[in-house]
């Protein structure tokens, strides 16, 4: 039995000139909103489509305690100001 083909999506563009002409607005606005959709895809929601990866600003896994380090700091710095 064959497995059954998985429908492509639509692309960046499509989906922006459908937001534009529903909503009345520019092509550039458009693709601000969905930019800022696909910015707040959950991690199943990419793993699903990874093509949400190419959004400009979408956050890249970090190697693992370099994150924390980096806040840490950050913290260290404000509270030395403070002080």
């Amino acid at each position: 039995m064959r497995k059954a083909k998985a429908k492509k999506g639509m692309g960046f563009k499509k989906a922006q000139q459908q937001i534009a002409k529903k909503q009345g607005i520019g092509m550039e606005r458009a693709g601000a909103i969905l930019a800022a959709g696909a910015r707040k895809a959950s991690k199943k929601a990419i793993k699903a489509n990874p093509n949400l990866k190419k959004v400009s600003g979408m956050k890249k896994k970090r190697e693992q305690g370099n994150g924390s380090q980096e806040v840490q700091e950050v913290w260290q710095n404000k509270v030395q100001v403070l002080i």
